[in-house]
């Protein structure tokens, strides 16, 4: 499942104080493969986006996140914006 999660203890204690959840971004499988190869690169494109300071995780983004039937809706990759589609994406 392309859906990734900013991940690692620092998100994780930010997440206790202040009850939010942690950022996720929906990927095509494509940019997905490029995530896992260059995680430092997606930081400065796909910044967390949490309310309150959430801090970028020390494991990066993380993969296998579930996610809603990509095509029950219209769902787009957060970093090249092509629609998703459950049989390719899902």
């Amino acid at each position: 499942m392309p859906r990734v999660e900013n991940a690692g203890p620092s998100v994780d204690d930010w997440a206790r104080s202040t009850g939010g959840p942690s950022s996720t971004f929906d990927l095509c499988d494509d940019c997905r493969g490029l995530l896992l190869m260059h995680p430092g690169r997606y930081f400065k494109e796909l910044p967390p986006y949490g309310e309150g300071g959430e801090p970028e995780g020390e494991y990066g983004y993380v993969g296998e996140v579930a996610h809603p039937n990509y095509d029950s809706a219209h769902y787009v990759c957060a970093k090249c914006g092509k629609k998703l589609t459950e049989e390719r994406d899902g």
